[in-house]
C-alpha cells in the first residue's frame, strides 16, 4: 500500500515539511514546496472557505473527513479527504498543523516536471505582498484579508495626528467599503505582509464567504471597541497598559519569559496607538522596562513579562 501524503504546517498555514507521497500528489519538487502556504494547492474557488474552516469545523484539535478539491501543479483539480490534527506547545498554545491527504477523486495522471522561477511564482498569484512601511491600496470594490503578518490602519485627526484605528493580524479584514472615514490608510507593519484580494461581487455570492466573512468583521467590531477604550482613558500610562494588553491578545506569542509581540514596533508606533509623544512614550517605556515589566529581545521585540500585565 502507498504511503499517505503527509504535510506539516505552522500556526499560519505555510508548509515545513512534506512527504515524498505529497511531493507527488501536489506534484511539486520538495524544494518549491517547502515554505509555500498550502492554501495555493487548493482549488481557487475553494480557498476563502479553506481559510477559515478549520475555525468552524474543529472538534478538540482534530478534523477528520474534510472533503477539499486540490490543485496539483500543472494538473486538474481532484477530490481529496483531509485529515488535521493540532500541535500544541506546552502552553496550549497551537505551533503547527499535521495534515494527511487522500485522493479520493480521480484525474489524469501527470508527471512531476522542473519549475522554473516562473512557475513558483504563479502558485502566489493570488497573494499580494508588501515591505514594512509600505502603503496599501484600497479598492473599493474589494477587500483584503490578512494572510500573513501585521496592517496598521489609521486616520488624521483634525490636528493633523495620525490616530490607530486598528491593528489586524491572521485571516483580518480591511478595506475601502469597511470604513465611513474619508482620511483612511494601511500601512504594512511586518517585513513582510502578504494579503489576498477578493471582489465584493463574488462575496455577495457566495453565502458561505459571506458568513465567514461575517465572524472576522465582528473580530475587527471587538477590537474597535477596545481602541476607543484605550482612547478614553485620561492619563497616558493608562493608555499604554491597555494597550499592551491588546497586543498582546492580538500579536502575542509564547516566550520564556512571557508573552513577546510577533511584529516589531517603534516608539512612534506606540506613541501614535496613544495620541501622546514619542518622548514621552520612550520615557515610560524605559520606566517599565526598569521595574521589570517589560523586556526586549534581541530583535528588539517587547516582551511583556509574566505576571505583570
Amino acid at each position: 500500500m502507498a504511503p499517505e501524503a503527509c504535510i506539516v504546517t505552522d500556526a499560519s498555514g505555510k508548509i515545513r515539511e512534506a512527504n515524498r507521497a505529497a511531493v507527488e500528489l501536489l506534484n511539486i519538487s520538495d524544494e518549491h514546496l517547502i515554505g509555500k502556504p498550502l492554501v495555493v494547492f487548493v482549488a481557487s474557488e475553494e480557498r476563502w472557505q479553506f481559510r477559515n474552516e478549520p475555525n468552524r469545523k474543529r472538534a478538540g484539535d482534530r478534523i477528520q473527513d474534510w472533503k477539499v478539491h486540490l490543485q496539483p501543479r500543472g494538473g486538474e483539480p481532484f477530490e481529496a479527504m483531509l485529515t488535521v490534527s493540532v500541535v500544541r506547545d506546552g502552553e496550549g498554545r497551537p505551533t503547527s498543523r499535521r495534515w494527511m491527504l487522500r485522493q479520493t477523486g480521480t484525474r489524469e495522471p501527470i508527471q512531476i516536471a522542473h519549475q522554473t522561477n516562473n512557475d513558483a511564482k504563479s502558485l502566489d498569484s493570488a497573494m499580494q505582498v508588501y515591505a514594512k512601511g509600505e502603503i496599501i491600496p484600497l479598492n473599493p470594490q474589494s477587500i483584503w484579508q490578512v494572510d500573513q503578518g501585521l496592517v496598521k490602519l489609521t486616520t488624521i485627526c483634525q490636528t493633523g495626528e495620525e490616530v490607530l484605528v486598528g491593528l489586524l493580524g491572521d485571516q483580518m479584514l480591511f478595506g475601502a467599503s469597511l470604513t465611513a472615514l474619508k482620511t483612511y490608510q494601511a500601512t504594512a507593519m511586518s517585513k513582510q505582509v502578504k494579503l489576498v484580494e477578493i471582489s465584493l461581487a463574488e462575496i455577495a455570492s457566495n453565502p458561505n464567504l459571506a458568513q465567514t466573512f461575517f465572524e472576522q468583521i465582528n473580530r475587527r467590531l471587538k477590537q474597535t471597541e477596545l481602541l476607543l477604550a484605550i482612547f478614553a482613558k485620561r492619563r497616558v500610562p493608562d493608555r499604554l497598559q491597555h494597550l499592551l494588553l491588546l497586543l498582546q491578545q492580538e500579536i502575542g506569542e509564547f516566550h520564556s519569559e512571557g508573552t513577546r509581540l510577533k511584529v516589531r514596533l517603534t516608539h512612534e508606533d506606540f506613541a501614535n496607538a496613544c495620541s501622546t509623544t514619542r518622548v514621552t512614550m520612550t520615557r515610560l517605556l524605559l520606566r517599565l522596562q526598569q521595574e521589570g515589566k517589560i523586556a526586549f529581545d534581541c530583535d528588539r521585540h517587547l516582551i511583556l513579562k509574566y505576571g505583570c500585565f
